[in-house]
């Protein structure tokens, strides 16, 4: 089985703890990411096939006044990805054409939908995502729920045209690798029409994207992908830290991380709070205290880092959103757009932490605040101990493994 993962840390890391279960199954399965996250699959054991691509280039695309303008709505986000999507589309389909051998199996991310649609023939194809996308009356279950009315026909509607846009963003790589197969091209309706045949496996806890009773029939909900907990061994000053009551601020791959002067307004939301704070260490500057209270990391697995910290603070992706559900401590999302809000609102719906902050409201002062009461909050700290307790319990990764072998994915 060939898994196409194009985007983030947050698209390879699931798709990789995936094909490293398949393949202790008994099922050969590959991963296709930008080659920057080769690491990230051979740690997880799975066999990896790189894009000759970066994610740097989406990043860098958010840069300067318009940029910013566009990462701060959602069509501008979709404008976003689309350009980036456009500009590495020859190096995805050259990748996956050298990789995928006659009749695999092909498991698509939502980005490359129409490049398993243009593959498919005679081999088992189907889309995998990770959050409430797909068509459905009820807003619990959808990333646009703030859109939702009392009108279910409205909602249903406004949900699958929602379904058929996310499906468009990487209608490039489609594309590009129809354009290479001799097939003509497909408009935004038809592809995600076509894409929609296939089975779609929601990979995400029914904790944190409960299941709607109108999902179409071939969508199949399993759980969400964790990874194992690593054997990590943290250094005296990261222990020390932890030790002290520290909350995890980060803000995930896709944003690039922290910066220089996103330092500084930790810095300064830190001694607002006066607690400690554990973020990742950005580019350029080196793992360290870079003030009194916050400490810059390199690279510490989230499944063993977040347990250890008095509470989370994060991006809004899904998997760190599921990360710190797992981990038993409040959490709060600081989300920078697509499902991101989303995540932010359910957690505060699970009742583990306060409403998430946008990001274009984010301030030393608002996060000082956040980061003194939140934590300590007795409500959030009892309701994350429980939800902990009940996502730990499911199984995703055995769930998904079992569906797809049962579906003929092999």
């Amino acid at each position: 089985m060939l898994i196409l993962a194009i985007g983030s840390r947050g698209d390879v890391q699931p798709a990789a703890v995936l094909a490293g279960a398949l393949k202790r199954a008994g099922v050969g399965a590959r991963v296709v990411g930008l080659k920057e996250y080769a690491d990230v699959a051979s740690e997880l054991g799975a066999d990896f096939v790189p894009v000759d691509a970066s994610i740097a280039d989406a990043i860098g695309s958010t840069r300067g006044h318009l940029g910013r303008l566009a990462a701060g709505s959602r069509p501008g986000q979709a404008v976003l990805l689309h350009s980036w999507s456009a500009a590495i589309a020859g190096a995805v389909s050259d990748a996956v054409l050298a990789a995928l051998k006659p009749g695999e199996s092909l498991l698509s991310g939502v980005l490359t939908r129409d490049v398993a649609s243009a593959l498919a023939g005679d081999r088992k194809v189907g889309t995998l995502v990770f959050s409430g996308l797909l068509p459905t009356r009820h807003a619990e279950s959808h990333f646009l729920h703030n859109y939702f009315t009392r009108l279910d026909s409205y909602n249903r509607w406004g949900s699958a045209l929602g379904w058929t846009m996310s499906s468009s963003v990487g209608l490039s790589f489609g594309r590009e690798m129809r354009r290479r197969l001799g097939l003509p091209r497909l408009g935004v309706r038809r592809a995600a029409v076509e894409a929609d045949r296939h089975p779609i496996v929601v990979a995400a806890s029914p904790t944190l994207v409960p299941p709607a009773s109108d999902w179409p029939a071939n969508v199949h909900q399993t759980g969400f992908l964790a990874a194992p907990v690593p054997d990590f061994q943290p250094d005296d000053h990261l222990a020390h830290w932890l030790g002290s009551g520290a909350v995890y601020v980060g803000f995930g791959s896709m944003t690039g991380g922290a910066d220089l002067d996103s330092l500084t307004m930790l810095s300064a939301a830190a001694r607002i709070a006066d607690r400690k704070v554990v973020t990742i260490a950005p580019p350029g500057v080196d793992p360290g205290a870079v003030s009194e209270r916050v400490l810059a990391v390199g690279s510490v697995p989230h499944a063993w880092l977040f347990p250890r910290c008095a509470a989370v603070v994060h991006h809004g992706g899904s998997g760190t959103t599921h990360d710190g559900l797992r981990a038993g401590v409040p959490s709060m999302a600081v989300p920078h757009g697509v499902d991101q809000p989303y995540h932010g609102w359910r957690l505060q719906r699970l009742g583990v932490g306060p409403a998430p902050l946008p990001v274009r409201k984010l301030s030393a002062e608002r996060l000082g605040a956040l980061l003194r009461d939140f934590p300590e909050d007795e409500g959030f700290r009892d309701r994350a101990a429980q939800v902990g307790e009940r996502i730990r319990s499911e199984d995703g990764v055995a769930l998904t493994v079992d569906h797809l072998i049962g579906l003929g994915f092999s």
